[in-house]
């Protein structure tokens, strides 16, 4: 796949994971609805993180149901 499709495949799960973030999500359900892994989906995780998107969890150690992770609507990166 030549490099200029990888990056709008990227651009386009970054768009998608944006919105699913805002609305409240795990990595589970994050993986499932981009078709990847759950690597991949904590990797796209720490990606909008850097470019400034605000991303709280709701983690608890010693819990067995995954932590939801939600972004800060005014922090978005992609309008």
């Amino acid at each position: 796949m030549p490099k200029a499709n990888r990056l709008v495949v990227l651009t386009r799960q970054l768009q998608t994971a944006e919105n699913l973030l805002i609305a409240g999500c795990s990595i589970v359900v994050l993986a499932d609805t981009l078709g990847i892994s759950d690597r991949q989906a904590r990797r796209i995780l720490n990606i909008l993180r850097e470019l400034g998107l605000q991303i709280k969890s709701n983690y608890t150690p010693g819990l067995a149901e995954p932590a939801l992770h939600r972004a800060k609507k005014s922090t978005r990166v992609f309008r």
